[in-house]
């Protein structure tokens, strides 16, 4: 067995003497980006490889937690969306993912995928189909659920043995100053709603903030995919989902019918939430009251 107070007072003397203040860095700031970037570079490799990247906030921003989430859903997991579509059902690519990374600066939400080179464009379309489909529609709640579970079954696992106990916890005082700061932001996941899923996509997939790099092998021919292709693919498919939006919205009716008791019914249908709410009212007061 191991003495805790033994192991403490042996690790005092070791570091006897040390500051363990780490010095202020000053980082420089990146400017915003204000226009997407766009770079195909072509050399000897074995297959292609499709980079894409967003902005997104620091490790301590309350937006955080949503994106991490996202990332899940969209591609860290097996049954991510980006990885049911692009890989087992349409068979584009060998391999996709989705991360966040966040570190105490601001960080980036990243897509990659290695895949044929001849399967580019179909790939390109796919992921950019996939990303804003959920810019503009909103996860189920069994979904966000599900990898809320996810994440809190990872969070367990990494902590199952005291190694991996010291290693979460030296990362939080590092990066956050916080050794408490997990159990904050676990809370934080537990109340993510598809709200705010569909709340950070619109903030941070945006075309101005997009990153996009592919690497082709040197044998690629020229025509297969060009930047100014990358960007219309982009550019439809937002269009097609801004414009699905819209017609939405024009299309909403409300449907009023009396029946045959005389009381007047009153239908407006919002599918955002799964839920129904029924108001009744009826005329009353001391102007309509004999007694």
């Amino acid at each position: 067995d191991v003495r805790g107070d033994e192991i403490y007072l042996k690790l005092q003397d070791m570091i006897k003497g040390f500051n363990g203040v780490a010095p202020e860095v000053l980082r420089p700031q990146e400017p915003k980006q204000t226009a997407p970037r766009v770079k195909i570079i072509k050399d000897r490799f074995v297959e292609a490889q499709i980079g894409i990247a967003w902005h997104i906030s620091d490790i301590k921003d309350e937006d955080t937690p949503a994106i991490d989430l996202l990332s899940v859903l969209l591609g860290s997991s097996q049954s991510s969306k980006l990885r049911e579509t692009i890989v087992i059902y349409k068979t584009l690519a060998t391999d996709i993912f989705a991360y966040s990374y966040t570190p105490r600066a601001k960080g980036l939400f990243i897509v990659g995928a290695g895949l044929p080179f001849v399967n580019v464009p179909a790939a390109l379309k796919e992921i950019f189909d996939i990303v804003l489909r959920y810019k503009y529609d909103k996860f189920s709640y069994a979904e966000v659920n599900k990898a809320i579970v996810q994440v809190e079954s990872d969070d367990i696992f990494s902590i199952t043995t005291m190694q991996g106990r010291a290693r979460k916890l030296g990362f939080y005082q590092m990066m956050t100053g916080d050794i408490n700061f997990g159990k904050r932001y676990l809370n934080r996941i537990r109340s993510l709603t598809p709200e705010d899923l569909y709340r950070v996509a619109r903030k941070y997939f945006t075309y101005e903030n997009m990153s996009v790099v592919i690497l082709l092998p040197d044998s690629t021919q020229d025509n297969i995919i060009t930047e100014e292709q990358i960007l219309k693919i982009y550019k439809e498919t937002e269009d097609f989902y801004s414009k699905r939006e819209r017609e939405r919205e024009t299309k909403k009716e409300i449907y009023k019918k009396v029946l045959k008791s005389g009381i007047t019914l009153i239908v407006e249908q919002n599918s955002r939430l799964p839920i129904v709410s029924v108001r009744v009212a009826s005329l009353g007061g001391v102007r309509l009251e004999d007694e």
